[in-house]
């Protein structure tokens, strides 16, 4: 059943092509995808089918085209995974067919304390109906609700109640919890993940020491290596945390000093 998967990348940052390039290729380790589409500024080189696109200038940009403009390139059956340069899929033992009985599954949102709580895009697999549904004038993004601007929300809590009434299902926390991990307490492996402060979980350190250059270029936020650093202590990984260490005291020794009113 698993080669009823089209993998689909969306990409147009020239600073994370060959992150991207490397979660596909795991990716494609994990899955035996029908095809290959991946929307950005210049091709992998991977067999894929390559449609150009310019640069988006904000993740509302990013959530429209994925809400509104994939579904003409995409098999009117079958089911679309969609991987990012911080989410794919990481474990091919933990697949499992169940993921196909859904028409969304995602990680599990940890902030989210409701029925609606599952849906993460950052690594995701959707039906290509249910995204074809999401071309319909009814469905739309709402910058004016918190968090309403992201495609992901649109679908999972926005108009869930929408599409269920028109018969699609949402994985369940439990099953999506094997899918995905993005946030919250991590209570053991899945399938896939999302999130780059993840990704010392999901990857051997040699993997790790080979794409380091691409990621410490790609992020540049201390926060965020802070818990990257966690999560690479925690697996033991001695070099990679060392390289860690060192672009956040580069990251924070280049920020202006903070003044102010004493």
């Amino acid at each position: 059943m698993k080669n009823n998967i089209t993998l689909l990348s969306i990409d147009t940052d020239p600073c994370s092509q060959e992150l991207t390039r490397f979660a596909l290729k795991k990716t494609l380790e994990c899955i035996d995808a029908r095809q290959i589409i991946c929307f950005g500024h210049s091709p992998f080189g991977l067999g894929e089918t390559f449609i150009k696109i310019n640069r988006f200038k904000s993740i509302m940009e990013y959530s429209e085209f994925l809400l509104k403009c994939m579904w003409p390139y995409l098999p009117d059956d079958g089911h679309s995974m969609i991987i990012h340069w911080d989410g794919f899929a990481a474990n091919k033992a933990l697949w499992s067919d169940e993921f196909l009985q859904v028409d969304y599954i995602g990680a599990p949102w940890a902030w989210a304390n409701d029925a609606n709580c599952v849906g993460n895009g950052g690594f995701c697999l959707r039906s290509n109906a249910l995204i074809k549904a999401c071309s319909d004038v009814m469905v739309r993004r709402h910058p004016e609700v918190l968090f309403g601007h992201a495609e992901d929300i649109v679908i999972c809590r926005l108009y869930r109640e929408y599409f269920e009434k028109k018969g699609f299902r949402f994985a369940d926390k439990e099953l999506a919890g094997r899918f995905s991990f993005e946030t919250g307490e991590r209570t053991g492996d899945t399938f896939g993940f999302h999130a780059p402060e993840n990704i010392p979980y999901y990857l051997a350190e040699a993997e790790l020491l080979g794409i380091s250059d691409h990621l410490f270029n790609k992020v540049k936020d201390d926060s965020i290596l802070g818990r990257m650093l966690t999560a690479s202590t925690q697996r033991g990984f001695a070099d990679f945390s060392s390289m860690i260490a060192e672009n956040i005291v580069r990251i924070r020794e280049a920020a202006p000093l903070q003044t102010g009113a004493a």
